[in-house]
């Protein structure tokens, strides 16, 4: 069991980390969008001037929100992982409440997502 638990201690100290990048990711990219059109109002330029990045900074937002729901994904099958085999979630749980899904009550297929080998 020792085993079992430094493993999943291993696993904990990576997945929180790699959530948190994420969201930390995405929070800049917004902030990235604000400071475009705060930018583009001082300036005093027409709204056409920035419409393409705009856009493409919001394809990079949608892109990380849709990674983000991959991680969910993964984090939700640790989760039933360690409770398979028994682990306590002390020590290395959740930091806040584990997802049982990542969308109550729509498949992974449905939210778009699927397994990939």
């Amino acid at each position: 069991m020792n085993r079992k638990i430094k493993a999943g201690q291993r696993v904990a100290e990576r997945l929180f980390p790699a959530e948190n990048s994420i969201d930390d990711a995405i929070l800049q990219n917004a902030a990235l969008m604000i400071a475009l059109i705060n930018g583009r109002k001082e300036a005093q330029l027409p709204a056409t001037e920035i419409q393409d990045m705009l856009r493409n900074t919001a394809k990079g937002i949608a892109t990380l929100i849709e990674g983000r729901g991959a991680i969910c994904v993964t984090h939700s099958g640790i989760v039933e992982l360690r409770d398979r085999h028994g682990l306590p979630t002390r020590g290395f749980g959740c930091e806040s409440p584990c997802p049982t899904e990542v969308m109550p009550g729509v498949s992974g297929e449905q939210q778009g997502l699927s397994v990939v080998a």
